[in-house]
């Protein structure tokens, strides 16, 4: 009960999303580089964990394929913000428009979890379908599918040498910004009526659908919602270390 009322207080949630990372960028900014890397990372995986407890922890779906959405966040984000020299050179496949664009990476964020999500519906339609292990077979699946596009198109993505060079553009503050903004969404979608049917489909799926509740639209929006996030820490991921492969 203690631990429930500390839970839902308003303080105790200021303190945990909002000063205490922001204590943690002042901090990791005067420490020097490798303190500022490390935090960088944790806020990153932060979002990863988050965005894919939306579906394994509060709709009952098992999914094993996060990290191809990650990857497709981070390669989209790659295509928009990296130079025309530098996309003439190592990505002479691009289409012309693609590689003429250099935008800043904020939209770029947004584009690459659009992307992430576009990629969970064309997936999710038909293999949301399954239930427990089939469905962590097919995704994990889908990890293989994204790699081996990503590695046999060569004169797109650069194969497996992957893509160096990225302009380092994610900084600790605009990560953890990211993050806190993220979360505090994710927290918003679990406490409204759209959260309180997934955890109903969670818990019973049968009771769930016989009280009016879509389990296909359900289980396919949280799925996208979750690609949404998992490209927007895979592109943040990216332009942190410089280099996707």
């Amino acid at each position: 009960m203690e631990n429930t009322r500390l839970r839902d207080c308003s303080l105790f949630r200021l303190a945990v999303f909002v000063v205490l990372p922001v204590l943690i960028v002042l901090y990791t900014c005067n420490k020097g580089s490798y303190y500022s890397a490390m935090a960088c990372t944790f806020a990153i995986n932060v979002l990863l964990a988050a965005s894919l407890n939306l579906v394994n922890g509060f709709s009952g779906m098992f999914s094993m394929g996060h990290a191809a959405f990650m990857a497709v966040g981070a390669y989209i984000s790659a295509f928009l913000t990296l130079s025309s020299t530098q996309k003439a050179s190592m990505l002479p496949g691009l289409p012309q428009w693609l590689a003429d664009i250099q935008i800043p990476l904020l939209p770029a964020l947004l584009v690459a979890g659009l992307a992430a999500a576009f990629v969970a519906v064309l997936i999710g339609i038909p293999v949301l379908r399954f239930k427990g292990h089939y469905l962590s077979v097919a995704t994990l699946g889908l990890i293989v599918i994204v790699r081996a596009v990503l590695d046999n198109s060569d004169s797109v993505t650069n194969g497996p040498r992957g893509i160096t060079g990225l302009p380092n553009l994610a900084t600790p503050t605009l990560i953890f910004a990211v993050l806190m903004v993220s979360l505090f969404i994710m927290y918003r979608i679990i406490r409204s009526s759209y959260g309180r049917g997934l955890i109903a489909m969670r818990d019973d799926d049968v009771a769930a659908q016989s009280l009016g509740i879509n389990l296909t639209s359900k289980k396919i929006s949280i799925f996208c919602i979750s690609a949404f996030f998992a490209g927007v820490a895979g592109a943040m991921w990216g332009h942190n270390q410089t280099v996707i492969s």
